[in-house]
């Protein structure tokens, strides 16, 4: 049973909260990967009039008004890639509508088509007319370019309960062996991560059951290993070629089942995960 629990978790949180289009959800001030950048909605405000000093002034037509999307937007491929508006949907009486067409303000500080430099940011507003009814309530989203991905515009991400110190989870430990597992991947391929995860559990094996250092290494084998599956995961899906049998979504759970000595683990898989999640994605980038 608590494999089974292990396998539904590990496959939610690694794949992400989708949705129906196959995207993730997100909300305002959480940064975005998309194919080419990353996106960070950071504010939203609400107007009748742009740029009211403008000569490409902006006025709203009775019964609508404006949403100013202030966003961030850093290119992380390795060339300059053109950036545009994408997608902002709003939910009215049950219907999904979608705006596709953005307003073009040459002022500064708004957005528009254009290219971005590798690893260069841009900040500014992108300009959406709406009917001046819309809030919240209709669950407005923004999807980027090159995405499937949903961005709830007036929505913080939910708060989560804090977890007990007990309960708390080695960021550092974590971190460390994720960096190693996607070093041995570059170098090695799948074959040398899956190496470096079996070294791993050998070495722990080794460890006596009451040495204050068996949980910690434990964590750092079991980081290694779902960070094996998140790297296969995304190479099979982005080749179309079968997942390593190695990080096999079953494969990984029975050795976390087999090593785990401790009940309190349950409690740390949440924040495990993510962490584990965020850093393989930054560790990949950085060696790129």
């Amino acid at each position: 049973m608590r494999k089974i629990f292990y396998a539904l978790f590990f496959f939610m949180v690694l794949v992400g909260c989708s949705n129906k289009d196959g995207g993730k959800t997100y909300y305002l001030k959480q940064t975005v990967p998309t194919k080419y950048f990353e996106v960070t909605v950071n504010e939203v405000l609400e107007t009748t009039v742009v740029n009211p000093n403008g000569l490409d002034k902006l006025v709203a037509q009775p019964g609508t008004k404006y949403f100013l999307i202030n966003v961030t937007i850093k290119n992380i491929s390795s060339e300059s890639r053109i950036f545009d508006s994408g997608e902002l949907h709003i939910s009215i009486n049950g219907k999904d509508l979608k705006y596709d067409k953005s307003e073009i303000v040459f002022a500064k500080g708004y957005i528009n088509f254009g290219n971005i430099n590798p690893l260069i940011s841009e900040t500014g507003y992108l300009v959406f007319n709406v009917p001046e009814t819309v809030d919240a309530r209709n669950n407005p989203y923004w999807i980027p370019a090159r995405s499937n991905d949903k961005i709830f515009i007036l929505q913080e991400q939910p708060k989560q309960e804090e977890k007990s110190t007990e309960n708390k989870i080695d960021e550092e430990n974590i971190s460390k062996a994720v960096k190693v597992l996607v070093k041995g991947y570059r170098k090695d391929g799948m074959l040398g991560a899956s190496q470096i995860v079996s070294n791993c559990y050998d070495e722990y094996s080794k460890i006596s059951d009451t040495a204050p250092s068996k949980y910690r290494k434990f964590e750092y084998c079991v980081s290694l290993d779902l960070a094996g599956y998140r790297i296969d995961d995304d190479v099979s899906k982005a080749s179309k070629f079968p997942a390593n049998e190695y990080f096999e979504l079953n494969a990984v759970t029975d050795r976390i089942d087999k090593n785990n000595k401790w009940s309190y683990f349950n409690d740390r898989i949440e924040g495990m995960v993510s962490q584990i999640n965020q850093d393989t994605r930054i560790s990949l980038q950085e060696i790129q």
